[in-house]
């Protein structure tokens, strides 16, 4: 079997290498369908965890939800109003406040928004009350 060597030599050395040695296969019965952590071992933390949740349970499922958005669907401009929403029924809610700021940074750094008033919304909206 024959390699197709494209740009420099270097690039070329890197595909003949992984050529050569395709990655370990994870052993039976790791993975999907690995066994539940035993008593001794930590299960391993839900990625939408709340670290600081608030006293305000409709305001915590408005931030889960809103994670959903920011961190698996990268749509932070539909995050934002649940957001708001959560802000406006417990507004020393730190970790919504904190999410909020990000959609903004998300939306402009990600080319979402090229709207340079974003920037001075964010300031003006994310100071604590």
């Amino acid at each position: 079997m024959g390699v197709t060597r494209i740009g420099s030599s270097g690039g070329a050395a890197l595909c003949d290498h992984a050529l050569a040695n395709p990655p370990a296969v994870p052993p039976a019965g790791a993975g999907v369908n690995a066994a539940p952590p035993s008593k001794t071992q930590p299960a391993v933390r839900s990625a939408l965890l709340i670290e600081h949740p608030s006293a305000n349970a409709e305001a915590n499922e408005l931030l889960q939800r809103a994670l959903i958005f920011i961190r698996f669907q990268y749509d932070p401009l539909r995050a934002r109003p649940m957001l708001e929403r959560a802000l406006q029924l417990d507004p020393n809610f730190t970790e919504a406040r904190v999410y909020y700021a990000l959609t903004y940074i998300i939306a402009v750094e990600g080319g979402l928004s090229n709207d340079p008033g974003d920037v001075f919304r964010l300031r003006q909206n994310c100071a604590a009350p």
